[in-house]
């Protein structure tokens, strides 16, 4: 098993300046994933003005900043959703419709579905002990060697 790893970032309050006035060049110009661009660009643009102006900038500072060939924001709560680990089963057609679609397919590229729904099961038995549905990292990043890094971004406000 592969150990858990803390490893604190630092950025400049200039970046999380200009982030919080909505200026999203940092993740937009960078060498993130088409993905990640798209969804956390859609995610920050569509935050509310004011407290949660910085909501979303740890994610994109990380996924601006840290090599990937691929990398996907894991919001959905695929460890206790069976439509993760079923290629057929279709999601709401909602505006993340075709976000959950390809990051299912790059569950399923990756991993085997049987290692998925085990994960599930587990993520299913901690659930009905603790009271609390467990959820992903918020972001997962592959490397060019195909080194998965799944990783959880707190800002220093963060709980």
């Amino acid at each position: 098993m592969t150990a858990l790893v803390v490893e604190p970032r630092f950025y400049d309050e200039d970046l999380l300046s200009t982030w919080s006035k909505r200026d999203l060049s940092m993740l937009t110009n960078s060498g993130a994933s088409e993905y990640l661009r798209r969804v956390l660009s859609e995610k920050a643009r569509g935050r509310r003005k004011g407290r949660a102006s910085s909501r979303f900038f740890g994610e994109a500072f990380v996924a601006a900043h840290e090599p990937h060939q691929r990398g996907y924001y894991s919001s959905f709560k695929w460890l206790t959703n069976r439509k993760f680990t079923d290629r057929n089963a279709s999601f709401p057609k909602d505006g993340s419709r075709t976000d959950k679609e390809e990051f299912r397919e790059a569950l399923l590229e990756c991993f085997d579905g049987g290692q998925l729904r085990a994960l599930q099961a587990r993520a299913e038995i901690l659930y009905r002990a603790t009271g609390e549905r467990p959820v992903p990292p918020d972001l997962w990043l592959i490397d060019k060697s195909g080194h998965h890094r799944f990783i959880e971004v707190k800002l220093p406000s963060d709980w």
